[in-house]
C-alpha cells in the first residue's frame, strides 16, 4: 500500500473522498482566517505553517485547485478589511 508521499512521488494525487475532502479544505479556510486575525507574531507564524502543511495535504489528495481558492478567497477578505472605510 502507498502512503500519500509515494503518491505523490509517482505522480498521481490520491482519490479523496468527500468528507475527506471537506475536512482537510474547512481546516484550510478556518487556518489562514485565524492566521490573518491573530494578535501577534507568533501565532500568524504558527496557523501559516499550519496552513502550509494542510496546502500540502490538499495538494496530496488532488485538491490543488480548490485550495488555491480558498486561499486567494481568504486573502482578499483579509485585504478588504484593511483598508479604511
Amino acid at each position: 500500500m502507498n502512503t500519500m508521499t509515494e503518491q505523490r512521488h509517482i505522480g498521481r494525487p490520491i482519490a479523496a473522498d468527500d468528507a475527506l475532502a471537506r475536512f482537510f479544505l474547512e481546516r484550510l479556510s478556518e487556518l489562514t482566517a485565524r492566521q490573518d486575525a491573530a494578535a501577534s507574531t507568533p501565532e500568524r507564524t504558527a496557523l501559516a505553517q499550519a496552513a502550509f502543511s494542510t496546502y500540502l495535504d490538499c495538494l496530496d489528495l488532488g485538491l490543488g485547485e480548490e485550495a488555491r481558492r480558498i486561499l486567494a478567497r481568504e486573502r482578499t477578505e483579509s485585504n478588504a478589511s484593511d483598508v479604511p472605510a
